[in-house]
């Protein structure tokens, strides 16, 4: 696992190794809920500073079933057109990996909360948002994408976002961006031997990948770079920035599955294309045009 929506871990008795399969059946005996650790291990975070130490995390998933409504257009036997509302059991699947020790966590749904709280009886797991200009500030990065809000930045407009490479450098833009409240950033930066591509999102989603990265590499850095500008304060997402229900009128990403106006053509969010050119394969090559991003400007 290297991605997720970013929680709040508080331990107020329970540790990694005191996790137990928790669930509810129904009456045919089937799971109606099922959250269960698949691993307990430890790792190093802090590595070669003061506050170097193991901690222990715990891995595991959820299931359980919920009802959707689903407007659907059907034809009578009469020939008349209709709609109809159609109530469905979805069945959904989550990921997670919580840290106690350093009260931080990630989950790939945050609608399996409830059931990870139900198997930690004595933990509260809560999502956070994430302070990202204060994060930025604090490590060495070259940005990639950058999503603003709340600032009129050069004249322009007070929301909007910037791909490219290094933008912090941009001769027009970079220096204004620096002192601009952030809602997503896209980056690349050393942490520790790897250089990483890191995606993070002010309402609390993150994603990090290097080479073979896994969930034993991502925990350190969640712990070391992400937890230490978590908000747990009241203050809200940005009144510019989109929230998670408006993010639902969004498309979703054909791999990752985040909804996300930065899914382009290919299906894809600006994350997952990063992640698809990095291991050699070209997401555009099966669509016969490609919008280029000067409107089409550009040398033949």
């Amino acid at each position: 696992m290297n991605a997720g929506y970013v929680v709040r871990v508080e331990p107020y008795g329970d540790t990694a190794d005191d996790a137990e399969r928790a669930g509810q059946t129904t009456t045919d005996e089937s799971w109606d809920w099922l959250a269960k650790p698949t691993a307990t291990q430890q790792v190093t975070v802090g590595a070669g500073t003061p506050d170097q130490r193991a901690v222990d995390y715990v891995v595991g998933e959820a299931t359980w079933t919920t009802t959707v409504d689903e407007d659907r257009t059907v034809v009578t036997d009469d020939g008349r057109i209709t709609e109809r509302t159609t109530t469905e059991q979805r069945r959904e699947a989550a990921e997670f990996v919580l840290v106690p020790e350093a009260r931080v966590g990630a989950v790939s749904d945050t609608g399996a909360l409830y059931y990870i709280e139900q198997m930690f009886t004595t933990l509260d797991v809560e999502k956070r948002e994430i302070d990202l200009r204060q994060l930025v500030d604090s490590q060495d990065v070259t940005q990639w994408g950058v999503g603003f809000a709340g600032r009129t930045v050069a004249d322009g407009g007070n929301k909007g976002a910037l791909y490219g490479q290094a933008i912090e450098d941009d001769p027009d833009l970079g220096d204004e961006l620096q002192h601009t409240p952030l809602s997503d950033v896209g980056f690349e930066h050393r942490y520790g031997p790897e250089s990483l591509k890191a995606y993070l999102a002010e309402s609390g989603y993150v994603a990090a990948y290097g080479d073979e990265w896994a969930t034993y590499d991502f925990v350190p850095w969640l712990v070391d770079v992400v937890e230490p500008h978590l908000r747990d304060d009241e203050d809200g997402v940005h009144e510019d920035q989109a929230t998670l229900e408006e993010a639902a009128d969004e498309p979703e990403c054909d791999d990752c599955g985040r909804a996300t106006d930065s899914v382009d053509d290919t299906g894809l969010c600006v994350v997952c294309r990063d992640k698809a050119e990095e291991d050699g394969a070209d997401p555009y090559a099966d669509l016969d045009t490609v919008t280029e991003a000067n409107g089409g400007d550009g040398d033949e």
